[in-house]
């Protein structure tokens, strides 16, 4: 009679136990979003003022300097994306997405920027190289964004990121 006393008694501190800790992947969710909405801030102010900045170019080298300082400025924020580790694989998934992101636009811009110094014409495997990386950006960012919504969905996490 005290054994089953005994294992009833540790069965309901087991569940009781392992309810106190929660969910991992949840909390490994929180904490990303927690880190991605510091970060969105500052990749939207960037985009804003880069965006303005490439319109308003006059000359063929301030377009190169601005475009030179953005892949600069991608890479500072792809460097801090980098230094942040998920505790879980699914939040490791998405976020690897995000990287590659980050790093295909710096790919991209930097392609611009050799073409831009370039005495030659580009050449239309050039630009349709530019072109892919533009459209792998784009469906990665999908990706990325499906994905996020659907482990919060999954997981009753609330995201605040703009998704529009």
């Amino acid at each position: 009679m005290k054994k089953k006393l005994i294992a009833i008694l540790a069965i309901a501190l087991l569940v009781i136990c392992t309810g106190c800790f929660g969910d991992p992947v949840k909390t490994d969710l929180e904490s990303y979003l927690n880190f991605e909405m510091s970060a969105e801030k500052e990749a939207q102010d960037f985009s804003l003022d880069f965006v303005g900045n490439a319109y308003g170019a006059t000359s063929k080298e301030e377009a190169q300097k601005i475009i030179s300082d953005g892949a600069q400025k991608i890479t500072e924020i792809a460097d801090k994306q980098k230094g942040y580790k998920p505790k879980t694989k699914e939040v490791q998934d998405i976020h690897d997405k995000y990287i590659k992101v980050m790093d295909t636009t710096v790919d991209a811009l930097n392609d611009l920027t050799k073409l831009m110094n370039s005495n030659k014409p580009p050449s239309t495997e050039q630009l349709n190289s530019i072109k892919k990386k533009q459209q792998d950006i784009i469906k990665i960012t999908k990706e990325y964004r499906n994905d996020l919504n659907a482990l919060a969905e999954q997981k009753k996490v609330d995201v605040k990121l703009n998704f529009k």
